[in-house]
């Protein structure tokens, strides 16, 4: 008999021993027992999950039969050494290779399928059946919180619920306010999923925590030999005869552990479910890459459910944040069976993704289904760089199961700005920092590109994402240009008419400016209202002064003189010497103020 629990996954034990040297006494504690997942599966292919870290677990959610109008109490005038109650489910529920419709609720926080026999001592899982004798009775149970503390009419009692309008119909048989104030519950699911939920461990220092309380579930096949003896005649139920064809115990919370707590739930299952994930039209070189409210993105989840597509209820797909069925801070999305239709949702805000609910898809195959989610990522979805995901799914008679895929994709959302800033005058040309320009001059700025930040040839941010504006904060004016995605910004204003200083910064509006790398670029210009004076005595001359063969012109050159002038603040920084009127012309000269005469072949 296993009192030791060696079918839990026992993470943490702790053992003391307290030697009491004058007393000569030895006091060991209890063992301790912290559960997740069980370990194996029992050799009829049962397992189980709670729901407790780590993953994968189970959801906990109180079913309230006492207060629920549709609920009905079991009558339990007298306990003494334990009583059962028969009860119709109103389903057909499943059990190791038998199916049962009626079961016994016993007062001790177990349900039994073959006899009512009642046992107040709770034992660890098989209990070995012994002939004509209640030792070792019940044989084929579920025991929820097996232990010497019983409900009645008089402390608290129980209550049944059955409910065949869900897709998986259920009986749920709920112990509440026993003799310990303990309040328990168990769900049987017409798939054959169990389900134990334990609301209140109650007040008892020892069941508190699960001391000498069994949870788990027995199958026990026990009788005369089967046949006859050699004279021909069956074989009768002597104790000679007595034959145990089938044994089988599997336990959660085995008597000497504890491994029990308030608002803890545990599942037990013969369905194993298993899940992958694969991105199917990402962008760039290795189609990985997804770019932020760039398009919607593929991703194809396949699911193995052991007992078929048929039982599979919920598929969920995680992209941050994964805390399994705990929904909490949880960004993805997921597929819910509603009456045999798949519908699909999203968990997150779309803010963050949003889920092309009419473009997702769900294929059943063979023993396995793949489920299509459709998914845009919008620049606020905050895990920039390579990411895993969580692909979670479950069955009607399944425990979750999830699988974490390394490197699914790369998410990109940073941007930066491509090509320099150019800025172009009517009549001045190409601008630099503090240049002047002509009062009223028409002013163009362009040159800039929204780039992300690993960029791919033919992906821009969208318009729908953000625009460029053109800032002039000291004077609290803006020129928007709202159609630049793939193409260089274009913004075209005039000059005031009076001379000032002017700072024009180039902003991104609508996107998080956390996520611009790099500086937003600016350039002052200096309005000019004064026109230049003109160069006085200009004199062009075809031969150098020191041409001494001045009949007749031997070179092409031209020599070009004038005289300085004083400038009263036109803001005139140099001269243009050219053939033509055009600031793109390539052969045009530039001097600076302070020069009289230059020599010019144009």
């Amino acid at each position: 008999m296993d009192r030791n629990g060696e079918y839990g996954k026992k993470l943490l034990v702790f053992v003391t021993l307290l030697l009491l040297v004058t007393s000569g006494l030895l006091f060991i504690t209890p063992e301790v027992t912290q559960a997740a997942t069980s370990p194996g599966t029992s050799d009829s292919g049962y397992n189980w999950t709670d729901s407790r870290d780590p993953d994968p677990i189970v959801e906990y959610h109180w079913i309230d039969v006492m207060n629920n109008p549709s609920g009905s109490q079991l009558y339990y005038e007298n306990v003494a050494y334990g009583i059962s109650q028969s009860l119709w489910l109103g389903i057909s529920f499943p059990f190791f290779n038998s199916s049962y419709d009626m079961v016994y609720v016993n007062a001790y926080g177990y349900i039994s399928f073959d006899s009512n026999y009642t046992d107040i001592y709770s034992k660890d899982l098989p209990n070995t059946p012994v002939w004509n004798s209640t030792i070792n009775k019940p044989d084929s149970m579920i025991a929820v919180a097996w232990c010497n503390a019983y409900a009645n009419n008089s402390n608290g009692g129980i209550w049944y619920l059955t409910n065949t309008a869900v897709i998986d119909p259920y009986c749920v048989i709920e112990w509440n306010t026993n003799q310990y104030d303990m309040t328990y519950e168990l769900i049987l699911y017409q798939s054959g999923l169990i389900k134990m939920q334990y609301k209140d461990t109650g007040t008892q220092s020892n069941y508190q925590t699960g001391y000498q309380v069994v949870a788990g579930i027995e199958y026990v096949l026990s009788g005369p030999q089967v046949g006859t003896n050699e004279t021909g005649v069956p074989y009768e139920d002597t104790a000679e005869n007595f034959t145990i064809f089938s044994e089988e115990g599997f336990m959660y919370s085995p008597y000497a552990s504890r491994n029990l707590e308030n608002e803890l739930a545990v599942e037990f299952s013969t369905g194993t479910i298993v899940s992958d994930v694969e991105l199917l039209n990402g962008d760039g070189e290795e189609k990985n890459f997804v770019y932020a409210e760039h398009k919607y993105y593929d991703f194809l989840v396949n699911v193995a459910d052991s007992n078929g597509p048929t039982d599979i209820t919920n598929v969920k797909i995680f992209f941050e944040g994964f805390q399994a069925t705990r929904y909490v801070n949880d960004i993805g999305v997921e597929l819910v069976m509603e009456s045999g239709l798949p519908t699909f949702k999203s968990m997150t805000s779309e803010d963050i993704l949003i889920l092309d609910m009419v473009n997702c898809s769900f294929f059943p195959a063979g023993d396995n289904a793949t489920i299509l989610f459709r998914v845009m990522f919008m620049f606020e979805y905050s895990m920039t760089g390579n990411n895993s995901v969580v692909s979670w799914a479950r069955g009607k008679n399944t425990v979750p199961g999830y699988n974490i895929t390394e490197d699914v994709f790369y998410f990109e959302n940073q941007v930066k700005m491509g090509g320099p800033l150019v800025v172009e005058g009517e009549f001045n040309g190409l601008f630099g920092n503090n240049d002047y320009t002509r009062e009223n001059e028409s002013v163009t700025f362009s040159g800039l590109i929204l780039l992300y930040n690993n960029s791919y040839v033919g992906i821009y941010p969208p318009n729908s994402s953000f625009f460029m504006t053109l800032a002039d904060y000291d004077n609290s004016e803006y020129w928007k240009d709202v159609n630049v995605s793939g193409r260089n910004m274009s913004i075209s204003l005039n000059m005031p008419m009076q001379a000032i200083k002017k700072t024009f910064t180039v902003v991104l509006e609508e996107m998080d400016m956390d996520l611009f790398l790099g500086e937003l670029p600016s350039i002052s210009l200096i309005v000019d209202n004064s026109p230049p004076p003109a160069p006085q005595s200009l004199v062009l001359r075809a031969d150098s002064y020191k041409d001494k063969n001045q009949a007749l012109d031997n070179d092409d050159v031209i020599y070009v003189t004038w005289s300085q002038v004083n400038d009263q603040g036109s803001g005139a920084e140099r001269y243009r010497i050219s053939k033509s009127y055009s600031f793109n012309d390539p052969q045009t000269l530039y001097t600076d103020w302070e020069t009289t005469k230059m020599t010019w072949n144009g």
